[in-house]
């Protein structure tokens, strides 16, 4: 018995968690995933039953549970699963959120959600018990309605219409598909042409659509650029108002003004005529004028910088007191004796120092010194000058005259 006990325990344990196993799968299976329920009002919901599947994409989100008239259309509940998020869009937005979809070969008619996405992040998620209106959502067209349309275009067209008899002998639409007939009768090729010419222009258009569009979106862009400018298009308008109005008033002038222009053109039209041979030779010499300046220009641009300074030297060497244009080249006098003695006094060298010691060859082979050489030519021009009454008394120095240039001072002239 104790062994016993144990094992029945053991049994009712597996069977108790056999049980529990099975009722959960069941749970699992049939009891529903959580759902949100919609609303949707329809104009007609032919073909629709609770029970019909709820899509988005094609694929089933839910199902409808309840379909019902409701005054001028008809209400259908459906319920979807609560992960799904749908539009909330308002009202009046201009959007279809619900069509019923017409059956194909192999499936029955269903209603069609629009997804979250097609709101672009600009609405929020449609909560649940919502309902969408009927002008957002869409109905199929029934076979029925077609056929009904069919039926009144025949008798819209017939002879209870139309082509009715009472209008003419055999009706106006007879008359003109007769009328139609003679005019189309031996022009089929004729016509034919017509359609292919039309579609060779049809794509013409086509492969210039670009440059259509292009030429459009920049007609655009000026027409945005007037608006823009709108008061200084209106300013311009008004000052050519103005000014149209001065040449209004001004006609007469301007007729007179023109008229004497014509006269004019026709004197220089005649003289040109008369002169045509002088002024073609007088034109050929110009251009060999201009040639030789363009060859020359070079020439003309030094003579133009320097000229004015030669003017200003001409005017400087102008002697009032002599009357006369006082001019010296100085490049001689640079192989002066006097200078050269001048020069190496003023340069503190001496006569009598390291240069003026030098010794260099004389007449006859006779060795003498620089400074020998300049103290010989100081005496020689202090006793000629002496003699000659113009510079006065022996001994005396030369007078200064005015604008007269100053000698060189010599070494052993005048002491």
């Amino acid at each position: 018995m104790a062994t016993a006990l144990p094992r029945a325990a053991s049994r009712m344990l597996l069977i108790g968690l056999a049980l529990a196993v099975v009722v959960g799968l069941l749970v699992f299976i049939f009891l529903p995933a959580p759902t949100k329920t919609v609303s949707a009002k329809f104009e007609r919901a032919v073909g629709l039953y609770a029970g019909s599947t709820v899509r988005l994409h094609g694929v089933k989100i839910g199902e409808i549970t309840k379909v019902k008239t409701d005054g001028d259309g008809v209400e259908v509940t459906m319920k979807y699963d609560k992960k799904v998020k749908l539009p909330a869009y308002a009202d009046d937005a201009k959007v279809v959120r619900a069509a019923i979809i017409p059956p194909s070969l192999v499936s029955d008619r269903y209603v069609q959600l629009q997804d979250f996405a097609s709101c672009g992040g600009k609405c929020g998620v449609l909560a649940g018990g919502a309902q969408i209106p009927m002008v957002q959502t869409a109905s199929p067209v029934e076979l029925d309605d077609i056929y009904g349309a069919l039926n009144q275009l025949n008798v819209a067209l017939g002879p209870q219409g139309a082509n009715s008899q009472s209008l003419s002998k055999n009706g106006p639409l007879s008359d003109l598909v007769n009328v139609g007939a003679a005019n189309l009768q031996g022009n089929g090729a004729a016509l034919g042409n017509t359609m292919t010419n039309l579609s060779k222009a049809i794509q013409t258009l086509a492969n210039g659509r670009e440059d259509l569009f292009g030429t459009v979106k920049n007609l655009q862009v000026f027409t945005d650029a007037l608006v823009a400018n709108d008061t200084q298009v209106r300013n311009f308008n008004t000052q050519l108002a103005q000014v149209t109005a001065s040449l209004a008033d001004e006609r007469g002038s301007l007729g007179l003004a023109l008229k004497n222009l014509s006269t004019a053109l026709g004197d220089i039209s005649s003289f040109v005529k008369t002169n045509g041979s002088t002024m073609h030779t007088s034109i050929v010499g110009l251009e060999n004028v201009t040639k030789t300046l363009n060859n020359q220009k070079g020439a003309l641009n030094e003579i133009l910088a320097v000229a004015p300074f030669a003017l200003s030297n001409l005017v400087h060497t102008y002697n009032p007191v002599s009357g006369t244009l006082d001019t010296r080249a100085n490049i001689g006098n640079v192989l002066d004796p006097s200078v050269i003695c001048a020069v190496l006094d003023k340069t503190g060298q001496g006569l009598s120092g390291p240069t003026g010691g030098i010794k260099i060859p004389g007449i006859g082979g006779v060795v003498t010194t620089i400074g020998a050489v300049c103290d010989g030519i100081g005496k020689t021009l202090k006793g000629g000058l002496a003699n000659v009454p113009l510079f006065g008394p022996a001994g005396g120095a030369p007078p200064t005259l005015p604008g007269a240039p100053n000698l060189p001072q010599i070494p052993g002239l005048g002491g």
